[in-house]
């Protein structure tokens, strides 16, 4: 298992150049609990985060080809219920997805 700061080493690495987290940010147990602190200022305005499209599970756009072994009607589900079914599909199915490793 990783470390906690060691997904956001694996998250940068995933999203190569096209994303960004910024280097001061850090994952850390403080007086409330675990939480995302920084390890320096940084100046109001600065992104913190910045997630590739191609890496956002949004509702309405579910790339079901990437489960091909799954062949049941989604058709009377709604966008939420879709995607809830969606991510156990890829869990199930989805050995061909760019996010079977994640879900395995």
């Amino acid at each position: 298992m990783l470390a906690e700061n060691d997904i956001l080493t694996l998250l940068r690495r995933l999203f190569g150049g096209n994303g960004f987290i910024h280097p001061y940010l850090r994952l850390d147990v403080g007086r409330r609990g675990r939480g995302l602190f920084t390890t320096g200022p940084i100046p109001d305005g600065d992104v913190l985060l910045q997630v590739p499209l191609q890496w956002v599970l949004r509702r309405g756009n579910l790339a079901w080809s990437e489960a091909p072994g799954f062949r049941e009607d989604i058709a009377g589900l709604d966008e939420d219920e879709q995607l809830i079914v969606f991510l156990a599909v890829l869990r199930k199915y989805g050995f061909y997805s760019k996010w079977y490793s994640y879900w395995r």
